[in-house]
């Protein structure tokens, strides 16, 4: 089991928080009909191929002992 609290990623695109690990918003959206933000947020902030991806370099980084700031740069490369 994972703590989402650890993968927490601001995306810019949605103005919200995602959890990277489970492909998640972690906040839920406005019910404005005219929010730029909200009126057309998906399903899950992220593509299935951007997710396997971004599964992929925390499996990396978890099991492969990528260093910090790699780690950080990656996670940064998530947000706007």
């Amino acid at each position: 089991m994972h703590n989402c609290e650890d993968f927490i990623v601001r995306n810019d695109d949605y103005d919200a928080y995602v959890c990277l690990y489970c492909n998640t918003f972690l906040e839920i959206a406005c019910t404005d009909p005219e929010c730029y933000f909200c009126v057309e947020r998906p399903l899950r902030p992220y593509t299935k191929k951007q997710h396997k991806e971004i599964l992929q370099e925390i499996a990396a980084a978890k099991h492969l002992k990528t260093n910090e700031e790699e780690w950080g740069k990656f996670l940064a490369s998530f947000e706007d």
